[in-house]
C-alpha cells in the first residue's frame, strides 16, 4: 500500500484491492498516546479526500471529545461526524462489523444530513423529528429523489438516529418519540418456503448436473438445506470447526464470511447463532469426500490489515486460493432451481426457512429447532411457525385434546 499526502491533515491510502482508506493523523486517545483513526474505505480516492475534508471541518472531534457545555451549538451534521469516527474506531476493535458501520454511514449521508445538518442539537426538538420523519417516508429529504424509502427503511433511519443522539448525553433524547409516532413497519416480507419434495429434486438435480459451476457447489447447497445455516455461516466455515469423527458428524458455527469490497470476517448475527449442528450421513460422506480433495492447499488471507487472518476454508473459489463469492453462490443456485423446475420466488436463503417450517410442521421441540437455526425460542415460533399448515396443526391438536380429554 501507499500513502497519498493532502494539504489536509491526514491522508488517503490505497489498498492493494484498489479502494481507499481516509485515515486521521496522530490524535490523543486517552491514556493510548496518540493513534491515527481510519474513517472508513472507499471505492475512489475522491470519496475517500471528501471524507477526510469533512473530518478537517470538524477538527476531527469524536463525540467523547466535545465538552457538554458545547452540545447545544454544535450542529447535527458536526455531532455526526464525530459519532462517525467513534463508530470507525469501535469497528477497527471489533465491538461493530464493517457492514454495520457502513449501512449507518449511508442512512446518515442519504437521509439525516440533507433536511437536518444545519439544525444545532439544543434546538432539535421531538416535533421536529416528527415532522423530519414525516417527510423521509414521503421521499422528500432523501438525495435520491424521487425514490420513496420502504416502512423498513423508514424506521431504520429512525433508529440510528436515536443511537446517535443517545450518545450525545443530552438531558433528553429529541428522537425519543411517543408510541404514536414511531415508525412502524405494517407489512411483513414474505419468504418463499420450499417443500421437502422440492429441496430433494433440485439436490439430485444438481448432483446430475454436468454444468461449469453448479456441481462442484452441492456440497454448500446441501450443508446449507439439512442444517439450516446462512449462508455467511456456510462460507465461514473452516476445517478445524468438522469434525466427521462422531457420530453423528457435526460441524460447529463460530462466525460469518462477508464481502464489502473484500473479503472479511464478522461474528454470528446474534448471541445464539453460535451453536454446534449435526450432519446427516449423506452431508458427511460429501464433506469427507470434499475433504480428500482439498488437501494440500494452502490457508486463504481474508480480511486486510490488523484483521487479517489466515483460514484454511471449507469452500472455496475454483482455484482454492480465494473464498468462494457469496453473490456467485446465490446466483448459480437461482439459476440452478429454475432448471430443476422448482417454484420461482425461491432463495438460497429460503432453504434455511424451509427445514425450520419443516422441522416444526414434524413436531420437534420449538427449543430443538431454535437451538438448531441459531434463534431464540420467541423469534422462530414469530417467524417461522405463521407458516405451519393449518389442517396438519388443527389435525394435531384435535389428536392431542381426543386422547387427554377422551
Amino acid at each position: 500500500m501507499r500513502g497519498h499526502q493532502m494539504r489536509v491533515a491526514g491522508s488517503v491510502i490505497e489498498r492493494r484491492n484498489h479502494r481507499y482508506t481516509a485515515v486521521t493523523p496522530p490524535l490523543h486517545d486517552g491514556g493510548h498516546g496518540k493513534v491515527r483513526r481510519s474513517l472508513g474505505t472507499f471505492d475512489t480516492s475522491e470519496q475517500a479526500l471528501e471524507v477526510l475534508r469533512k473530518a478537517n471541518l470538524a477538527g476531527f472531534r469524536t463525540v467523547a471529545s466535545i465538552p457538554p457545555s458545547e452540545l447545544a451549538e454544535v450542529p447535527l451534521a458536526d455531532y455526526l461526524d464525530g459519532w462517525l469516527l467513534d463508530l470507525a474506531d469501535e469497528e477497527r476493535t471489533g465491538r461493530i462489523s464493517r457492514r454495520t458501520r457502513t449501512d449507518y454511514e449511508q442512512v446518515v449521508k442519504i437521509h439525516i444530513v440533507p433536511p437536518l445538518g444545519r439544525v444545532r442539537l439544543g434546538d432539535l426538538t421531538t416535533d421536529r423529528v416528527t415532522g423530519w420523519l414525516g417527510e423521509v417516508a414521503s421521499g422528500r429529504t432523501s438525495v435520491r429523489p424521487g425514490r420513496r424509502p420502504s416502512e423498513r427503511t423508514v424506521q431504520k433511519v429512525h433508529r440510528v438516529l436515536h443511537l446517535a443522539l443517545g450518545d450525545a448525553g443530552l438531558p433528553t433524547n429529541p428522537a425519543r418519540l411517543a408510541r404514536r409516532d414511531r415508525p412502524r413497519v405494517h407489512t411483513t416480507k414474505t419468504i418463499v418456503r420450499p417443500t421437502v419434495e422440492e429441496v430433494c429434486q433440485f439436490l439430485t438435480h444438481v448432483a446430475a448436473c454436468d454444468r461449469h459451476g453448479a456441481a462442484p457447489l452441492l456440497p454448500l447447497w446441501r450443508l446449507m438445506a439439512t442444517t439450516g445455516m446462512r449462508r455467511s455461516e456456510a462460507l465461514g466455515l473452516g476445517w478445524d470447526q468438522v469434525r466427521l469423527d462422531g457420530d453423528p458428524a457435526t460441524v460447529s458455527v463460530v462466525r460469518g464470511l462477508h464481502y464489502d469490497g473484500g473479503f472479511y470476517i464478522g461474528r454470528p448475527k446474534s448471541r445464539e447463532s453460535k451453536r454446534s449442528v449435526g450432519l446427516d450421513p449423506h452431508t458427511a460422506a460429501l464433506l469427507a469426500d470434499l475433504r480428500e480433495r482439498s488437501r494440500g492447499l494452502r490457508p486463504v488471507l481474508v480480511g486486510s490489515g490488523e484483521r487479517r487472518v489466515e483460514l484454511d476454508l471449507v469452500f472455496r473459489s475454483e482455484r482454492g486460493h480465494s473464498p468462494l463469492s457469496p453473490d456467485l453462490v446465490t446466483r448459480v443456485f437461482v439459476q440452478e432451481w429454475g432448471h430443476a423446475g422448482g417454484r420461482p420466488g425461491v432463495t438460497l436463503h429460503g432453504l434455511r426457512h424451509g427445514l425450520g417450517s419443516a422441522l416444526l410442521a414434524e413436531g420437534r421441540p420449538v427449543t430443538e429447532v431454535a437451538a438448531l437455526l441459531g434463534h431464540s425460542p420467541a423469534v422462530l415460533l414469530q417467524v417461522y411457525g405463521r407458516d405451519l399448515d393449518a389442517s396438519k396443526r388443527h389435525a394435531a391438536v384435535a389428536e392431542v385434546t381426543a386422547r387427554l380429554y377422551g
